[in-house]
């Protein structure tokens, strides 16, 4: 008989929660997008006017190659605008954001310098992994850079090393699909680097970070090229912006 009147309890909580729908939660799909800061001069920036339909966000200040998150209602115009966290009346880019799903996810990236602010959007199709390796795409995001060639070297833990190049002539806003890279235990780190036409080194990133670290393994990464070939005093303000998509 108990077991009979928990069997009755339960169908009736199911029958219930059956009955509910969706829309009495509250709750509303979204839209989310990742904005990233790769304007070159400017350094620590700030966001304003998103009051409006913005969900959700984690910051409204992002220092040089930093990024923040944020969620929108879909389908609803959001004013974005941007100013350097020195001169907060200086609005060096002013524009209205759209995103038309529910449900996409999308990466804001603000390029060029204070004199001319770009932007370039990409919808991030993630990659699941089902063995040990994890993803990375690689972005050009230097205004001034020619077309780079992307390098990985593979270095297992009997010091052996294996070289490959992952793309050539990648161009300015351009990017890459996610690559997949192995994390197997032999394997020590992966080193990436960006090099120019002949084949200089112009700049390049390590997984894991620090050599205590284990490999990621499962995740997606991205890893854009920002500065400039020539930062005025005849020297290079290259490197690596990375993006840990978990």
């Amino acid at each position: 008989m108990k077991n009979l009147k928990s069997l009755l309890i339960l169908s009736a909580i199911a029958f219930a929660l059956c009955g509910c729908d969706d829309s009495d939660d509250g709750i509303e799909p979204v839209a989310t997008l990742r904005i990233v800061n790769a304007i070159q001069d400017v350094g620590t920036i700030q966001l304003r006017e998103f009051e409006g339909n913005t969900v959700f966000f984690n910051t409204t200040t992002i220092s040089y190659r930093a990024n923040g998150r944020f969620a929108f209602a879909p389908n609803t115009p959001v004013n974005l605008t941007v100013v350097p966290e020195s001169d907060t009346l200086d609005i060096i880019l002013s524009e209205t954001l759209t995103m038309e799903n529910a449900g996409d996810i999308n990466t804001l990236f603000l390029l060029g310098d204070s004199l001319r602010v770009e932007t370039l959007v990409i919808q991030d199709e993630f990659v699941n992994y089902r063995d040990s390796v994890f993803g990375v795409r690689f972005i050009n995001l230097s205004a001034d850079s020619q077309p780079v060639t992307v390098r990985n070297i593979l270095e297992n833990s009997e010091g052996e090393r294996d070289t490959t190049l992952v793309t050539i002539d990648l161009a300015f806003k351009s990017a890459t699909p996610f690559s997949m890279f192995s994390a197997e235990g032999i394997v020590v780190e992966h080193i990436f680097q960006f090099l120019d036409a002949d084949g200089n080194v112009l700049a390049s990133a390590t997984l894991p970070e620090q050599f205590f670290l284990p490999l990621p393994r499962f995740n997606n990464f991205t890893f854009g090229l920002v500065g400039r070939m020539d930062d005025g005093s005849g020297g290079r303000g290259l490197s690596v912006l990375q993006i840990a998509h978990f």
